[in-house]
């Protein structure tokens, strides 16, 4: 099951998409040459901390663990475990870029006993600055996220924009004058299996 998504308030993001992903000039990172698992090691899942912005990190390569799946056929992957809570979860799952490599995600949530409670597709996810970014609500049952490539979009390229402004004052005379300005630069980031994910959740805050 596909679970609906609602958005989280986040400042602006400074550097955007400039245009729709593309094939990269360069190839991707390869999906890892090794033996892959038909399902994930639950036993060496991340524990991601409560309340803490900073979440739980995890760098993916093709040294990292891999999965085979449906949706994969076969990935290099990382698994978290979520915190217990009374209250319901706010889950953040970032997706940080490494050098120019980006990884698109696919995420698969499953509950205490294994099983698979819901998905999230890569195209779930939305650009903060050069990162992307997807926030759910879990439920109670809820423990472990795995988070692997989504390998239909491996060596797809994605222009970006960054905007930087500036201001100064110059003085001339009596008067006084504010000059403001700004630059812009492009890169590319390539969807590969590289990449950093983060994983963070705090509670919903209860009504009073």
């Amino acid at each position: 099951m596909i679970r609906a998504l609602f958005a989280l308030g986040l400042l602006p993001a400074l550097l955007i998409p400039a245009g729709a992903a593309s094939a990269a000039d360069t190839p991707a990172v390869p999906a890892p040459a090794q033996t892959c698992a038909s399902s994930p090691d639950f036993g060496s899942a991340h524990v991601v901390p409560l309340n803490k912005d900073e979440g739980a990190w995890v760098a993916i390569d093709t040294s990292s663990p891999c999965l085979a799946s449906a949706a994969s056929g076969g990935a290099p992957y990382a698994v978290f475990v979520l915190p217990q809570s009374d209250a319901a979860l706010i889950v953040s799952i970032i997706s940080n870029p490494n050098g120019q490599n980006l990884i698109a995600p696919h995420v698969v949530i499953f509950d205490g006993q294994g099983a698979v409670s819901c998905e999230l597709i890569s195209s779930a996810f939305q650009f903060h600055g050069s990162s992307l970014y997807c926030g759910i609500r879990a439920r109670s049952n809820e423990r472990y996220v795995v988070v692997f490539p989504d390998t239909t979009s491996i060596g797809q390229s994605v222009p970006m924009i960054s905007d930087s402004v500036y201001a100064y004052g110059m003085a001339a005379g009596t008067a006084y004058f504010t000059i403001h300005g700004g630059n812009e630069s492009r890169s590319t980031l390539v969807y590969s299996t590289v990449g950093t994910i983060r994983v963070a959740a705090r509670p919903i805050p209860k009504p009073e």
